[in-house]
């Protein structure tokens, strides 16, 4: 489209007839200059989030929900994952086997996912989906309940190790 100053277009806000009269002072002639003044002008005149209590929408997934999810979605489609689920139901906690099991079919599919070195974020997003789902395997003595399968401020935990232990192996 080329530049015409004598063209003119009309924004709407997607509001009915009936308010049509505060959408004719959104009407402004286009230039490469006042494009700019418009979107700004209009920007400032209307708050960008529209709460109606005051407080921001609540998600349908909390953090913790979407890392359970997360989790539990790893555990069903790999291998082992279904046995670690189900010790888990029978027996509300997990032997030094099964939670070896689990650590090693996260961090592979942490890997899988995000690559060979996961971040932070991602590492601390997996610990907390273990605590949500496998509640029993909460630290109630740690600030979060999740360091001993990462720490994030330490680089510690059993999610690390692995993840460690992974990556020599794949380098030898």
């Amino acid at each position: 489209m080329e530049a015409n100053p004598d063209l003119c277009l009309t924004v709407r806000d997607g509001e009915s007839d009936e308010d049509q009269s505060a959408s004719s002072s959104l009407t402004d002639t286009l230039s490469p200059s006042s494009d700019n003044d418009l979107f700004s002008r209009h920007s400032r005149d209307r708050p960008v989030h529209n709460f109606r209590d005051g407080n921001p929408p609540t998600t349908v997934f909390s953090e913790a929900e979407a890392a359970k999810e997360m989790v539990e979605n790893a555990l069903v489609m790999k291998p082992g994952g279904q046995d670690v689920l189900e010790v888990y139901k029978s027996e509300k906690s997990l032997n030094h086997r099964t939670r070896r099991q689990l650590v090693n079919i996260l961090a592979s599919h942490m890997t899988e996912m995000r690559g060979r070195i996961p971040s932070r974020k991602q590492k601390e997003k997996y610990a907390l989906g273990i605590i949500t789902l496998f509640p029993s395997l909460k630290d109630p003595f740690s600030p979060k309940g999740y360091e001993h399968f990462y720490d994030g401020e330490k680089g510690t935990g059993y999610l690390a190790w692995r993840l460690k232990m992974m990556s020599r192996n794949k380098s030898q």
